[in-house]
C-alpha cells in the first residue's frame, strides 16, 4: 500500500475513479503521478546526497594541517 507523498497517510485505491486516495489528506493521485512523485523526491534526494559528500570533503580538505 503506497504512502502519500504530501503528508505520509496511508492511501487507497478507488477502483471507480482509477485513482489512489490518501485516507488523511484527501489528495487523489493516478499511479502515474506516484511514480512521477516518487522518481522526483529520488533525484532531489541523491542530489542532496552528493551535495552533502562534496561539502564534507572540502570541509576535510580545506582543514587539513599542511
Amino acid at each position: 500500500m503506497p504512502r502519500c507523498p504530501e503528508c505520509g497517510g496511508k492511501m487507497i485505491y478507488r477502483k471507480d475513479l482509477k485513482v489512489w486516495v490518501c485516507t488523511s489528506c484527501g489528495i487523489m493521485l493516478t499511479r502515474e503521478q506516484l511514480d512521477e512523485i516518487r522518481e522526483k523526491i529520488l533525484f532531489e534526494s541523491k542530489k542532496e546526497e552528493k551535495r552533502s559528500k562534496a561539502k564534507e570533503y572540502l570541509d576535510w580538505w580545506m582543514g587539513k594541517e599542511e
